[in-house]
């Protein structure tokens, strides 16, 4: 059995983490249902318990998911000293889970970077039904509370 993300992590930490994932999920699995895509955006956890979401649409970007998810977590970084947690939503490839798949990178200012993958897939056309496989979590990347 391996070892939970949960395992360790104080109890607000861990409270503030499942705020910050249930305000964003619903929103992530309808828009990858109804489009297909998703372009990235996120939630941020301030000091004082409000949750705000971020977005970023720079226009005639060559790759708008890479350069939103830059401006995103500038943005972020700028303002890390008023938040307590973010996290930043994305549409991804997967190769170790074979198929497209949002990643949900959460991290806490006083605990863990976590990454959760809700794999997808796009049935044939033309009713193109999307399908959820079982998540899957994994230890995430700093990108706000970094030492650089």
């Amino acid at each position: 059995m391996t070892a939970s993300w949960r395992d360790g992590v104080p109890q607000a930490v861990r409270e503030d983490l499942d705020v910050l994932f249930g305000s964003v999920e619903p929103f992530a699995l309808q828009t990858i249902a109804r489009f297909r895509r998703l372009v990235p955006f996120g939630a941020a956890l301030e000091n004082s318990g409000e949750t705000r979401f971020v977005g970023s649409a720079p226009e005639g970007a060559a790759s708008l998911a890479l350069v939103a998810r830059g401006t995103l977590v500038d943005g972020l970084r700028k303002d890390r000293d008023s938040l307590k947690a973010v996290v930043l939503v994305e549409d991804v490839a997967v190769d170790a889970l074979g198929s497209d798949a949002i990643r949900f990178s959460l991290e806490h200012r006083d605990g863990p970077a976590i990454a959760v993958f809700a794999p997808y897939s796009v049935g044939p056309w033309p009713w193109r039904k999307v399908s959820f496989g079982e998540g899957v979590t994994d230890e995430g990347e700093r990108l706000v509370w970094t030492e650089a």
